[in-house]
């Protein structure tokens, strides 16, 4: 289980590093590909969460609390479609869509087999304080004005979705080093 998860691990934090790639984007100008690339990037998280869902789903019992993951990718895909640059100035329906995927990502570490699940639980914890600022996020996106809602948002984007990225990387190095 171990050799194949971390690859699955690998791709499944490419979304969070997201922004990163829209800033190439920009610099190559290649912003006709713009949605193709994103959606891309989704799809390949989509398929490293499914991965390791199969793998973590032979060991662990609590393997169930990874699929809402899968689901808040598919979402992420979505918004990034629906709300790109030229549809949507505001970004309602990406705001959320992000927020959640922090949510379900902290899910996402609980699933992990119970010895594993003594590093995941910390990569859980940070998650989750990531998610109860993503969720107050989007109480300002429900209520608030949109200066507000761009800073949370900017924050969230550049700082502390990469650091849930970062989370997965550190859990694959981990499991190899662990093995």
């Amino acid at each position: 289980m171990k050799n194949k998860l971390i690859p699955a691990l690998l791709g499944t934090s490419v979304i969070f590093f997201f922004v990163f790639l829209m800033m190439l984007i920009q610099i190559l100008r290649l912003f006709v590909f713009y949605q193709v690339i994103m959606v891309s990037v989704g799809l390949v998280s989509i398929i490293g969460s499914l991965y390791s869902l199969n793998e973590i789903k032979n060991v662990s019992p609590l393997w169930y609390l990874g699929i809402p993951n899968i689901f808040a990718l598919a979402f992420v895909c979505y918004a990034f479609v629906a709300e790109s640059p030229a549809n949507s100035p505001h970004y309602i329906l990406f705001s959320i869509s992000l927020a959640i995927l922090s949510l379900s990502s902290t899910l996402f570490f609980i699933s992990f087999p119970e010895n594993q699940r003594k590093f995941t639980r910390y990569c859980a914890i940070v998650s989750g304080i990531v998610a109860v600022y993503a969720l107050f996020g989007i109480y300002t996106v429900i209520g608030g004005n949109w200066y507000t809602v761009d800073s949370f948002l900017e924050i969230y984007i550049f700082y502390l979705m990469p650091v849930i990225g970062l989370l997965y990387i550190i859990t694959a190095i981990w499991i190899y080093k662990n093995q």
